[in-house]
Formats: structure tokens, sequence, C-alpha cells
């Protein structure tokens, strides 16, 4: 698979506050806090327990919010797993 960014997060289950664990950008990263809010498709991973697949994020006007978060990464589409411990 040839990710552009790949990146463990471990949800609260308040589903308001997460944790990246590990990403691929930097192998020191650990316990970096994010607001889920601003990750809606993660929320829907937690929420039905299945792989979501995102093909296109133009295509849905909230999802299009996550990439201006990440405008030095040119990505179109998502893949959001569920990781069980």
């Amino acid at each position: 698979l040839k990710a552009v960014r790949c990146s463990l997060i471990q949800c609260d289950e308040d589903m308001v506050t997460g944790y990246v664990r590990a990403s691929h950008d930097d192998i020191n990263v650990n316990n970096i806090k994010i607001d889920l809010e601003k990750y809606p498709e993660v929320v829907d991973v937690m929420n039905r327990e299945q792989v979501v697949v995102i093909e296109n994020l133009d295509n849905d006007p909230a999802l299009a919010e996550i990439k201006k978060n990440f405008q030095s990464i040119k990505f179109n589409s998502r893949i959001v797993c569920p990781v069980y411990k």
C-alpha cells in the first residue's frame, strides 16, 4: 500500500479526545492529543466498528475540511480501520 500518511490513534471512550500513538512521519511520535471533532471519519469507525473508505474527500463537504489541515500533503482519499488490542 502506497500511503502518504499512516497513523495509529487511540480514542478515549468519550470519543471527543484521541491520541496519536504512532505515525510513519516520525518514529518518536507518541501521545499527541487530538480533537476527534476534527476527524469525523475516526468517530464513524469507532461507532460502526468497520473499515471506512472515503474515495474522494472533495465530494463530502464535512470531510473536505480535513484537507485544509494537511495542505502540504497531497491526498484525496482515506482509509480508516479499527484496531483492537
